[in-house]
């Protein structure tokens, strides 16, 4: 495997890619990331590994060695790395697992609205913008079925989830407006900064795979538009 800096995908020695360079840390880091992503669990573990050789606390390699673990179903692996990563202070739980970790904030998987006021205000506002975002995503999924794309971070079956962006994260086109004017318009009403908004599409019984997020500075806001009578959130 050699990293391909142009379109920054893994290539292969046949690859057309024209440009490339062996890997170092952070390149063997993209690499597991992008064979996590496409379901590749035995060949993600081995370059995450060879990253934490080199830097053993790199959350970023561990966060993703632990999701591979976890979908390969070895438990027993998982529990010692998570563990030991939480030994060395680099993790505060086995379930918190961000790359990015604000040790002043506290530790939650889950936030009502009666934590804060503006998560309390914010769910106010997408309640009652319920109506205009929910008849935009129906003109978009009718009318610009271009725009519905894969979910391709490997957290489901494939083809089990697609998305539509309307705002992407790090961004700096911001919310798109031209596509979903009621929905960034309900965005832009929000007592929160928006790191990204989207659409999701999930297919009838898809589940998500158990995962963390890169930030405990993100909140993640659902609202539920359209869904069956068994569906979920753990």
């Amino acid at each position: 495997y050699r990293l391909c800096t142009r379109s920054k995908l893994a290539c292969s020695q046949d690859s057309q890619c024209d440009r490339f360079v062996y890997a170092g840390p952070e390149g063997l880091n993209a690499l597991g990331y992008i064979l996590r992503q496409q379901d590749r669990l035995d060949e993600a573990q081995l370059f995450l590994k060879q990253v934490l050789e080199l830097l053993p606390s790199d959350r970023q390699a561990l966060s993703n060695l632990a999701m591979a673990l976890q979908f390969s179903d070895q438990a027993a692996e998982f529990d010692a790395l998570t563990a030991d990563a939480v030994r060395a202070g680099i993790w505060r739980h086995r379930h918190e697992r961000p790359i990015h970790l604000n040790t002043e904030l506290p530790m939650r998987s889950w936030y009502t609205v009666g934590d804060s006021p503006l998560l309390r205000e914010a769910s106010v506002r997408l309640s009652d913008s319920f109506q205009k975002i929910f008849q935009e995503y129906q003109v978009l999924e009718s009318q610009l079925p271009s725009e519905i794309v894969l979910q391709n971070e490997g957290l489901a079956k494939p083809n089990s989830w697609k998305v539509i962006w309307i705002k992407r994260a790090g961004s700096m086109e911001g919310c798109r407006s031209t596509i979903a004017p009621n929905t960034c318009n309900a965005l832009r009403s929000f007592p929160l900064q928006i790191d990204s908004a989207r659409f999701s599409i999930m297919a009838p019984r898809a589940r998500v795979r158990p995962h963390c997020g890169q930030s405990n500075e993100l909140v993640n806001l659902h609202l539920a538009l359209r869904m069956g009578a068994a569906s979920a959130i753990r």
